[in-house]
């Protein structure tokens, strides 16, 4: 890491966990850090909020004028952006026990009540899991209807629906209603065969709310681990997802069943993944946890470095134009490349039916729709065919790395 990626990490962990500062860090002159650069960095991180009001109990003022007045507006923006997300939440939740629909907070939802300070921990969206197993009074066409009723009258506006997910938005609240998530992990990341299931019969209800649910650590825990390991080995992610599996492993290490979540990780054959990840957390955070320590491979600084700079490079959610493309490079190997170039420029039904809707009931249309999708592409005004080939051809080159890279961290 350089010297700014260093201060961006070492602030943070000082902010979430008290970690000191190390001793080689001069806190008291940042001549030789690029301010700009280093809250560019936390944007890409969605963590800039954090970094600024940390920095300015650390730094003089003077120090810092030269980013003070944006990041003074990006701090305030960040409180407010908190404020609403938290006030949509309970809203959302009040609809839907009105509706009688129980419903499971997922993700930063849960993870931003564990910070120090939650309110400097935004979210790209809210994610919620609602029940829609039906029972002898309600099927699960009704319960849908019921779900989409709430939230229309709450002024939202449906724009997609895959993979069980109901995606919604109101101003610039983005709101995610999962109906089952067994789909969003692939085979040997999907802990257990029914997560969906699972998930609900490891929660609690809300004393004041029989249809409010909260997850219990244990499973908390394995899903926020799951569902980052699929976003290391897809799209990638960045220093936020990573510490809110710090977060979640030090707020609840005196109650996890480790030796239960490592037998569990041990079948996936995900303890190598595992170890380089919580190392590389007891590195920036120094959170330790048990999982870290592994017989079956040996942890080397060199591909803890390399881990550093996937992360930090990657932002919040990765970099999903480039690495779309990348994912079905790193397949070359195993599929060969006619098969991977007929994948990006034929997508299958259920990429395609984010765009149009009609593939998700059939599937038969397929062909048709990418006739359709060609043509949109060669004939758009913004020449997006040609920039789709950009991406192609700019995706070959780090695909390849990222491939060696998974490879050494068991992914």
């Amino acid at each position: 890491m350089n010297k700014c990626e260093q201060l961006f990490i070492d602030v943070i962990a000082h902010s979430i966990f008290n970690k000191p500062i190390p001793a080689d860090t001069d806190i008291a002159d940042l001549s030789d850090i690029d301010l700009s650069a280093l809250f560019e960095l936390a944007g890409q991180h969605s963590m800039s909020g954090t970094l600024f009001s940390e920095m300015q109990k650390l730094y003089p003022a003077d120090i810092l004028s030269s980013v003070y007045e944006k990041q003074t507006k990006e701090l305030l923006s960040t409180y407010i952006i908190s404020s609403q997300q938290d006030y949509a939440y309970n809203e959302l939740s009040s609809a839907l026990s009105k509706a009688g629909i129980d419903h499971l907070p997922l993700k930063g939802i849960f993870a931003k009540r564990l910070y120090p300070s939650p309110e400097l921990r935004t979210m790209g969206d809210l994610d919620i899991l609602v029940n829609l197993s039906g029972d002898d009074t309600r099927n699960i066409n009704s319960l849908y209807e019921l779900v989409d009723s709430a939230i229309f009258d709450l002024g939202y506006k449906k724009h997609c629906f895959y993979d069980n997910v109901h995606c919604f938005h109101k101003d610039n609240i983005h709101l995610e209603m999962h109906s089952n998530i067994n789909s969003e992990f692939p085979h040997r990341l999907n802990p257990v065969a029914d997560m969906t299931a699972t998930l609900w019969d490891n929660s609690s209800v809300d004393k004041n709310d029989k249809f409010s649910y909260t997850l219990n650590p244990q499973y908390e825990f394995i899903f926020t681990l799951h569902h980052l390991l699929k976003h290391l080995s897809k799209f990638g992610c960045g220093v936020r997802t990573v510490l809110d599996m710090a977060v979640l492993s030090n707020h609840f290490k005196d109650e996890l069943d480790f030796s239960a979540i490592r037998e569990l990780i041990e079948k996936q054959n995900l303890t190598i993944p595992c170890a380089y990840l919580f190392s590389l957390i007891e590195k920036w955070f120094g959170i330790s946890c048990p999982l870290a320590n592994t017989n079956v491979v040996k942890v080397t600084g060199e591909t803890i470095g390399e881990f550093e700079m996937y992360i930090l490079q990657h932002g919040t959610f990765g970099f999903i134009d480039r690495n779309t493309y990348s994912i079905i490079f790193r397949n070359d190997k195993r599929h060969g490349k006619l098969r991977s170039w007929f994948q990006l420029i034929f997508p299958s039904a259920e990429t395609l039916s984010q765009k149009y809707p009609v593939l998700k009931k059939n599937k038969l249309f397929l062909p048709f729709y990418w006739i359709i999708r060609i043509l949109d592409l060669i004939t758009s005004r913004k020449k997006p065919f040609v920039g789709l080939f950009r991406k192609i051809a700019s995706a070959q080159k780090p695909a390849k790395a990222e491939s060696e890279f998974l490879k050494k961290i068991g992914l």
